[in-house]
């Protein structure tokens, strides 16, 4: 059956009722979007109050730094990593709020935006919008386009790096679990990006960016944004307190006390005296414990005592005591023993030559220097006849130059005295003569069979056989002679090569003379000029 036809009067009642009912959104619309504006206001006033203690626990951070910068410094660290982080979540959520007020005014910075106001100087750029209720462009900028992954992204970021720095904390105490568990709880809630679900019938999930961004009208999403940067501040603003928090927690507690004695060295010379530091490991400075040794008190200053032991003769010396220390709490006076061992020897250095048992003229001779209980650069050494430097830790270098005897001196600085720890002498000789050599060739670089080009083609050396050291003698001259028809002939060259008379002679000597290099002359490094072996060569 058809509905029947409604009269003029009825259709202009409905269509006054559309409008009224249209009207009535008008307003409700109006006192949302009111409401909005106040909320945003509210959250940006709490925002400056949150800043203000952010500012004031800071400051704490720099007092403690005074006081104890080396248990503070870690802490200082993180808060300030802390806050770093959190300016750079709060600025992400800043530029994307900027982005939708300026695509809802139509410009393309703040400056433009203000002077559509007539250059309107309000401080905040939301109170600028003029289309409040505007429910499009939000979803635009950050479902269509997508642009709420990257406030997403960076408030996930911020959120793991705070519960990081949280999970840092291994403190076992039950307390302290609770501590830790409460503050991350309190931080995913916080910067959570989690999908809600609806509050219809059918109990869907709605998707975080769809949550916060689709269909809502823009001072609705400027108050949410806003909301946003209230979670970021609000969250650093309890880490910074977690941390500043954390200062002292981890100094060692007396619960675990070990007495210990520490000794620059248990290995002492006759007549030096040895020093040991008794203490407990987590010692109070503001309290001195008793400390005796037998049964006599030693002296203790700021928790440390300080043990001087008999070093009158050789041999081990073992010694012990108790420390007595008070419970500041109960009044408690417990007791730790302790004991220990010291040697006392005799005076004793070794000086070991590097390569040989001799020193050697006019070169480097590296020799080693130790004493034992005696660190290497508190050790000194002097030479007779000579020089000797350190090289590096027990390493030096010895220099002499006359053939006979010399003698090192060690001695060394303890406790600021002389001691003087031995010495020994060495024989010095001058570096063995080299051989006269022509050529490389081992088969007959000292003579024997070779073709006269191969000969004159060379040079005769001063070689070094059988000697550790790198030693290297220049041959200033040597003599050529050889019989040709009949006469003997000499030719006579003032370097190690041999002059064209000394070749033309040899090239004249019929295969099967003999060729005899003589008075060959070398200068080492020492400065002294060596007469060397003759060499035989028959040519062919």
């Amino acid at each position: 059956m058809s509905s029947p036809k409604e009269t003029p009067r009825q259709k202009m009642i409905g269509m006054m009722y559309l409008f009224y009912t249209a009207l009535l959104a008008l307003n409700v619309s109006a006192e949302i979007l009111t409401a909005f504006s106040l909320v945003d206001g509210s959250l940006r006033k709490t925002n400056e109050i949150t800043d203000g203690v952010i500012s004031d626990t800071q400051n704490e951070f720099v007092k403690a730094m005074v006081n104890d910068s080396l248990g503070v410094a870690k802490y200082k660290a993180l808060a300030d990593q802390v806050v770093i982080e959190a300016d750079k979540a709060y600025d992400e959520i800043q530029h994307w709020k900027e982005q939708l007020v300026f695509t809802l005014e139509g410009v393309e910075n703040e400056q433009q935006l203000r002077e559509m106001h007539d250059n309107d100087q309000t401080s905040y750029i939301g109170d600028l919008v003029s289309k409040k209720d505007d429910n499009n462009v939000g979803g635009q900028i950050f479902i269509t386009e997508g642009h709420s992954k990257e406030i997403q992204d960076s408030r996930e970021s911020y959120r793991n790096f705070l519960i990081g720095i949280v999970n840092q904390d291994t403190t076992s105490t039950e307390q302290a679990k609770a501590s830790r568990e409460s503050l991350i709880h309190s931080i995913e809630m916080m910067l959570s990006t989690e999908d809600t679900k609806s509050l219809n019938d059918a109990g869907e999930m709605i998707p975080w960016n769809v949550a916060n961004f689709e269909h809502l009208p823009a001072a609705g999403v400027l108050a949410l944004m806003t909301k946003m940067q209230s979670d970021v501040r609000n969250t650093e603003s309890s880490m910074l307190s977690y941390l500043l928090g954390q200062i002292g927690k981890s100094d060692m507690k007396f619960n675990a006390i070990k007495a210990v004695v520490n000794s620059p060295s248990n290995y002492v010379l006759v007549g030096q005296p040895y020093k040991a530091e008794v203490f407990i490991a987590a010692y109070d400075s503001t309290q001195n414990p008793d400390i005796l040794v037998g049964d006599q008190p030693i002296p203790v200053s700021q928790g440390v005592g300080t043990y001087t032991g008999n070093t009158s003769s050789v041999g081990m010396r073992k010694w012990g005591g108790v420390i007595k220390l008070k419970n500041k709490s109960t009044g408690e006076i417990k007791e730790y023993p302790f004991e220990s061992t010291y040697e006392v020897g005799q005076p004793s250095v070794s000086v070991s030559p590097t390569k040989m048992n001799v020193f050697y003229i006019g070169v480097d001779n590296p020799v080693e220097i130790s004493a034992s209980g005696v660190p290497a650069e508190k050790v000194n050494a002097s030479i007779s006849g000579g020089s000797i430097r350190r090289t590096s830790g027990g390493n030096y270098i010895v220099n002499v130059k006359t053939q006979g005897e010399v003698t090192i001196n060690c001695s060394a600085n303890i406790d600021g005295t002389t001691k003087g720890l031995g010495s020994k002498k060495f024989r010095v000789k001058r570096v063995p003569d080299p051989m006269a050599t022509v050529g490389t060739d081992p088969s007959n670089k000292r003579g024997g069979v070779i073709a006269k080009n191969s000969l004159i083609n060379n040079v005769v050396r001063a070689e070094m056989e059988n000697f550790d050291f790198d030693l290297k003698f220049v041959v200033t001259g040597f003599s050529v002679s050889a019989t040709v028809k009949g006469f003997t002939q000499t030719q006579e060259s003032k370097s190690g090569q041999f002059t064209a008379a000394q070749k033309q002679l040899i090239t004249g000597v019929p295969a099967g003379g003999k060729v005899y290099i003589e008075d060959v002359k070398a200068k080492g490094p020492d400065g002294s000029t060596r007469n060397l072996n003759a060499i035989k060569f028959t040519v062919r």
